[in-house]
């Protein structure tokens, strides 16, 4: 009887430090479960892919996507004073545009984040943003527009979203 009680000791002893390591009990051998090896792994393994799986998704970005969400990619015209920029996470694509002095540009402007956040490219003078040298219309999220208008003068200015003015760049413009 005695070597049944030590017996029972021991089990629970075991089963109460693996309670207070965070291990499953069905998990820990000697629990008194027997046959149950994959089970036990299961507990390990499936959270091990959970968390690998979400950070590779958090740190590639979609090919589809460019460039992902504040990096210091540039945006320089075509031929045609055409290119791309994108909005989404609350954050441009770029932060440097460059222009050529008077050109006809276009810029199609794509805002990739949900219906309720809105967004518009503005280009100003400087970082005051009191003088707008190109205001895009703000559209919401899930949508694009095709800004067109005429390049400033050889320099450099500032760019925005309006409603979010932390999402912002440089526009080189060059002759």
């Amino acid at each position: 009887m005695a070597n049944k009680a030590t017996g029972q000791d021991s089990r629970r002893r075991i089963i109460d430090e693996l309670i207070a390591t965070g291990v499953p009990a069905g998990a820990a051998a000697g629990s008194g479960r027997r046959g149950r090896p994959l089970l036990a792994s299961l507990y390990i393994i499936i959270p091990l892919l959970a968390i690998v799986t979400l950070m590779g998704l958090r740190e590639s970005p979609n090919p589809a996507q460019g460039t992902p969400a504040g990096s210091a990619a540039e945006r320089q015209t075509t031929s045609r004073g055409e290119f791309a920029i994108s909005a989404q996470n609350i954050s441009f694509d770029t932060n440097k545009l460059r222009l050529q002095a008077g050109a006809e540009t276009v810029i199609n402007f794509e805002n990739r984040d949900a219906s309720s956040i809105r967004h518009n490219v503005a280009i100003y003078e400087d970082e005051d943003a009191n003088d707008p040298i190109f205001q895009g219309k703000i559209i919401p999220g899930g949508s694009d527009i095709d800004y067109e208008f005429t390049a400033p003068a050889s320099g450099e200015y500032f760019f925005r979203c309006d409603v979010h003015p932390s999402m912002n760049g440089t526009v080189v413009v060059e002759s």
